[in-house]
């Protein structure tokens, strides 16, 4: 898995990690046009500003349309990175990580 570093102000740090399977699927799905430069861009963005600001911060951002999943989900959050692209992730309190289990570039992002 991938660590990403960023202190917030408060002397608290988050980290966002991609899974392996994350991260290759981000891969195939660039290779294969389905994300474009444009929306890693973004993703990266989203990354930074939680990375910076932590993760409830995301939620008054509109445009990343952030709140709690249900069901199969219950436990997760996504934000939108595009009008059909989500990031799925999970905060893991005890050691303060934000990790993306799924990037999607469109509402498909039911568990395998």
């Amino acid at each position: 898995m991938v660590y990403y570093n960023l202190k917030e102000g408060q002397g608290m740090s988050w980290k966002v990690r991609f899974t392996k399977d994350v991260e290759k699927k981000l891969k195939n799905d660039f290779e294969r046009g389905s994300i474009t430069i444009e929306d890693i861009k973004i993703i990266k963005v989203w990354r930074n500003r939680i990375e910076q600001f932590g993760p409830e911060k995301i939620r008054e951002i509109p445009v990343y349309d952030d709140h709690k999943l249900d069901k199969q989900w219950k436990g997760y959050k996504f934000s939108c990175f595009s009008s059909s692209g989500r990031i799925v992730y999970r905060i893991i309190d005890d050691e303060i990580i934000v990790e993306v289990v799924r990037i999607a570039p469109d509402h498909n992002y039911g568990k395998e």
